[in-house]
């Protein structure tokens, strides 16, 4: 009998630290460290950095502070010159604690009315008490879709929700040979076609799950939200119970070309909506390992693809269609590829 491995993180909760200021840096990019391109005074630890001009930002040394927040297209932080340069993100809860969104603090956020997008190149960004990343432009919409692409061998660790969708349509994270450590991955309520690359030996490692329609009331209408986990290296690892199309329509997954994917349960459409089109696709050579796969779990059209010679669907246990409002899913294994019962 194979032994399965789960593989989380854990989080380091460092003590309180007492929200403060929101402090501007002056300058279209610099060096975020010096205390003269601050204008004499560095910001404190619980401060809240604001960038609202376009720019490179570096570090001349670690940096802490209490949370980032970003007001402008085109803001690059480039840590390549010491791709270990460590950035603490101080902030914690903001409530009570319920597990609500709002009861946390956010460590990155993008903020604008349109497009805004950011870089991150390397650099060890660790989000001491569990903030959120909202990799996202909230409220945004879809002719004002907005990205942030994670590259260099850049490490974001500790954090609590990675949100890429937030009532907002056509965000873009792309992680590109970088690991992200995070309890769970999130596409909050209303929106469509918000989008998670992993590929070039990126990871993304939760402790708990993926989501791709969130919480909160979403319309029939959104969707078509992907997750692709690509090339070879790539891994994406989330072994609490994911959900593809929970409430949205048309959701994708694909874990293509050498990548993998090891999950706990994975139910592909849910709620909300009659038809989803969930679609999960293994194809080129990769691996998926799922505890227990539903293919249509209250809503139908759900359809699993496994297809091509050394690409491999591992599971525990298969349900096809599980409530009689289920209905025309499909599971289909081609062209070589394997299912194996684990």
């Amino acid at each position: 009998m194979k032994k399965k491995v789960l593989v989380s993180t854990t989080a380091v909760f460092a003590a309180t630290i007492a929200f403060g200021a929101e402090v501007k840096f002056p300058s279209a990019g610099g060096n975020l460290y010096s205390e003269e391109a601050w204008g004499g005074t560095r910001p404190g630890t619980g401060d809240t950095i604001v960038l609202d001009k376009a720019g490179t930002y570096t570090a001349s040394s670690d940096l802490s502070f209490g949370q980032f927040k970003l007001t402008v297209d085109g803001v690059v932080f480039d840590f390549t010159s010491n791709p270990n340069r460590r950035i603490t993100v101080n902030n914690a809860l903001l409530g009570t604690g319920t597990g609500k969104a709002t009861d946390r603090g956010y460590g990155y956020m993008m903020t604008k009315n349109g497009t805004i997008n950011s870089t991150i190149k390397g650099g060890y960004w660790d989000f001491v008490n569990t903030n959120h990343f909202y990799a996202v432009e909230t409220g945004n919409n879809n002719s004002n879709p907005s990205s942030v692409t994670i590259s260099d061998g850049a490490v974001i660790t500790n954090v609590a929700r990675f949100y890429f969708g937030e009532h907002s349509y056509g965000n873009a994270v792309t992680i590109n040979n970088s690991k992200i450590y995070a309890q769970n991955l999130w596409n909050w309520a209303t929106g469509a076609h918000n989008s998670v690359l992993i590929t070039n030996s990126a990871q993304m490692v939760l402790s708990g799950a993926f989501n791709t329609s969130g919480e909160g009331n979403a319309a029939a209408s959104s969707g078509f939200n992907s997750l692709r986990v690509i090339g070879k290296g790539s891994l994406l690892v989330a072994p609490g119970s994911n959900r593809l199309g929970e409430k949205h329509q048309s959701d994708s997954m694909y874990i293509t070309d050498h990548a993998r994917a090891d999950m706990g349960n994975l139910d592909l459409g849910s709620t909300y909506v009659s038809a989803t089109n969930a679609l999960l696709v293994v194809d080129n050579c990769a691996t998926a390992t799922v505890a227990n796969l539903t293919v249509g779990k209250t809503a139908g059209n759900a359809v699993a693809v496994v297809s091509n010679a050394n690409t491999v669907l591992n599971f525990a246990s298969i349900t096809l269609g599980e409530k009689n409002t289920s209905h025309s899913n499909l599971i289909l294994v081609a062209n070589g590829a394997t299912a194996n019962l684990i």
